[in-house]
């Protein structure tokens, strides 16, 4: 009989906080030491080709809500677990909303998978990243979004808004103006 995990040799039973479901992730590689993995964390996203398999294998497996390897601190926006910068941010209609919590969670449903803000002390399945190299570090960042924008999403020269109204949607040369509407209503 299949077991409900993306993986089944490192299946963990139960739903979890989002710090309780980040320490089982960083402990697994050493109750687990004769597959080879050394570093483990909640899981994350680099690219399209990652997120295509998580969201596919989730799916498979009946995983539909999620904590992402990411929260939100007030100090610095959003960061990833292993500190990198964000490279995908799939958010849900609506979100990020902040009153909802500091965590990043996925949701998968008839819409698709998307990302949304949720309370970091709800219980939700875990989902771990296992790797044999240590995640790349980088330099920790030292800049974020200015204040009122803290759920916008710090790229790497600027700040963004997601747009989800789409009524707001444009594109070509109007765009570029739109931006500039959209920030100066939100300064």
């Amino acid at each position: 009989m299949k077991l409900p995990y993306i993986c089944e040799t490192y299946a963990v039973n139960g739903h979890y906080t989002f710090v309780d479901a980040s320490e089982i992730c960083a402990t697994l590689p050493t109750k687990y030491t004769n597959y080879g993995h050394k570093y483990g964390q909640l899981v994350q996203a680099d690219n399209i080709f990652e997120w295509l398999f998580l969201t596919a294998m989730a799916t498979e497996n009946d995983y539909n809500d999620f904590f992402m390897g990411i929260r939100f601190r007030k100090s610095i926006g959003f960061e990833r677990m292993d500190k990198l910068r964000l490279r995908l941010a799939p958010w849900d209609i609506g979100e990020p909303n902040l009153k909802n919590g500091n965590c990043v969670a996925l949701r998968i449903n008839k819409n698709g998978p998307a990302w949304f803000i949720d309370d970091c002390m709800k219980r939700k399945a875990v989902v771990c990243r296992l790797t044999n190299e240590k995640p790349m570090s980088m330099v920790p960042q030292t800049v974020r979004c200015p204040d009122g924008k803290e759920d916008w999403i710090l790229g790497e020269t600027h700040c963004y808004y997601l747009v989800s109204n789409t009524s707001m949607f444009s594109s070509g040369f109007k765009a570029d103006h739109d931006c500039f509407k959209v920030s100066k209503k939100v300064n």
